[in-house]
């Protein structure tokens, strides 16, 4: 104790007969004081590593923001080109669709046949002379759209009591229904027969297309 004491008033003596001797020792106590903390602090939390640098100018953290940003960005612009081209090309097909299906629906709403417009006339000829001079005159006078020519039919008929057997030519006439009197009365007048055979039977139904054909050729 008492060599402690005499310590103690010789550092106490020293520390105000020194220049700045108050000043130095308080600031030589708080280092020791902040050393000692940090070494506690040390042992007992040690500091972590941080992924990035804080350091604004660390190449690793810049290396990583330049190239990993232009790469996400070009990804996404790609994805986002490809579902515009895609987008339009669907759009293109689907108009070429649409319009297919509404050209066609237009065409067959403006093809409608009433049942009955038009008629198939059958006209037999003796030979196949007689036959094509008939077809010929028909559709040059606008009498019938088309006449087809069956060759080397048999005929079997009832003449002036007697039952007779002929080769004919059969004559297969589409027209107007409103244009057969006029083509019966112009058979009549070119044909070699006596009674000449002119028949018509109405067509009900058809392909549009060609029923509407049969009337654009022939007038009312």
């Amino acid at each position: 104790m008492r060599g402690y004491g005499q310590q103690q008033r010789r550092h106490t003596a020293d520390r105000g007969t020194h220049p700045g001797g108050e000043a130095e020792h308080h600031r030589s106590c708080s280092r020791s004081q902040e050393r000692g903390e940090t070494r506690r602090a040390g042992r007992s939390f040690p500091e972590r590593q941080s992924l990035f640098p804080e350091h604004p100018n660390d190449p690793t953290r810049s290396y990583t923001v330049m190239h990993i940003g232009p790469h996400i960005a070009e990804t996404l612009q790609g994805g986002s080109l490809k579902a515009l081209v895609l987008t339009v090309f669907l759009s293109v097909c689907m108009f070429q669709l649409l319009r297919t299906v509404g050209l066609r629906a237009f065409s067959m709403a403006s093809e409608t046949y009433m049942s009955g417009t038009h008629s198939a006339a059958f006209v037999t000829c003796p030979n196949d002379t007689v036959a094509r001079d008939l077809a010929k005159g028909i559709v040059e006078k606008k009498l019938a759209a088309c006449v087809n020519i069956l060759p080397a039919i048999k005929s079997v008929y009832e003449w002036q009591g007697k039952i007779e057997e002929d080769s004919e030519v059969l004559l297969m006439i589409k027209t107007r229904s409103s244009k057969v009197p006029a083509l019966a009365e112009y058979v009549r007048s070119n044909h070699p027969y006596e009674v000449a055979e002119v028949i018509s039977l109405p067509i009900d139904q058809g392909n549009p297309p060609y029923l509407k054909w049969i009337g654009e050729v022939v007038p009312e």
